[in-house]
């Protein structure tokens, strides 16, 4: 269980560090998105790109991947969420 522990801490230290900042406050702090968002001054929306690209990443999805789920065409960035 400490190598488990120890391969998840070194995964997400290697995140970028606004989705790690979120992925420590949600899973290590127990804080709720309204918190977290209230903490770090952002949208609720913000705090919730930034744990669902932290989670692709420590999921071992291609950064690619996670480039190509922006915006669709057409669509403006605040309608995005």
């Amino acid at each position: 269980m400490h190598m488990l522990t120890s391969l998840v801490r070194r995964s997400v230290l290697r995140l970028p560090l606004l989705q790690r900042r979120v992925v420590q406050l949600t899973y290590t702090d127990g804080m709720t998105l309204t918190e977290i968002a209230d903490e770090l001054g952002v949208p609720v929306g913000t705090v919730k790109s930034r744990l669902h690209r932290g989670l692709l990443q420590l999921r071992g999805e291609p950064e690619e991947r996670m480039r190509s789920t922006g915006p669709a065409k057409g669509r403006s960035l605040r309608s995005a969420g």
